[in-house]
C-alpha cells in the first residue's frame, strides 16, 4: 500500500514542475525528494541566470510560520552550498487548488527585476532599511 502522505507531496511536486514548463521554465523533480545530498529539496528550476530550489510541502493543518520559515531556510542553506540563486517554499493545503509561495524580498525583487520591460519611473532615493525600522519603531 502506497503512502498516502507520500503522494500528496508527489502530486504538488508535478504539478510544480508542470505548471513551470508551460511557462518555458526548466523545471525537474529531484532524484528522491531531497534524501540525496547532491539531489537536495523537492523540485530544481534552471534559468539562463542560475537554479532555484523548491520545498514542496502539503498539509491538512496550516503550519506555523516559524514552521514555514524553517522548511525555507532548510532549501535555502542547501541552495547556498550548491552555488544557487536561491530557494522558495511551495505549500499547499490539503485539497486546496492554488499552492502559495514563500520567499525572501530580495529574492523575489531580484526575480522581478529580471522580467522585461520594467516600467520607468522617476528616480528617488529610498530610505534604507534602518530607517524604516526606525520609523516604524518610532510610531508604536
Amino acid at each position: 500500500m502506497a503512502n498516502r502522505n507520500k503522494n500528496l507531496g508527489t502530486g504538488l511536486e508535478v504539478r510544480v514542475v508542470n505548471r513551470a514548463k508551460k511557462r518555458g521554465i526548466e523545471a525537474k523533480r529531484q532524484p528522491g525528494s531531497g534524501i540525496f545530498k547532491a539531489h537536495p529539496n523537492d523540485v530544481l528550476l534552471r534559468f539562463e541566470a542560475g537554479q532555484l530550489l523548491d520545498e514542496c510541502k502539503v498539509r491538512s493543518t496550516p503550519p506555523s510560520l516559524a514552521q514555514m520559515l524553517s522548511w525555507l531556510d532548510g532549501a535555502e542553506a542547501n541552495a547556498a552550498r550548491m552555488g544557487m540563486l536561491g530557494a522558495f517554499l511551495t505549500y499547499n493545503h490539503k485539497g486546496a487548488p492554488d499552492p502559495h509561495v514563500l520567499l525572501r524580498l530580495d529574492l523575489f525583487l531580484d526575480l522581478l527585476a529580471r522580467l522585461p520591460g520594467p516600467v520607468t519611473t522617476t528616480t528617488t532615493t529610498a530610505p534604507e532599511d534602518s530607517v524604516c525600522n526606525e520609523l516604524h519603531e518610532s510610531r508604536n
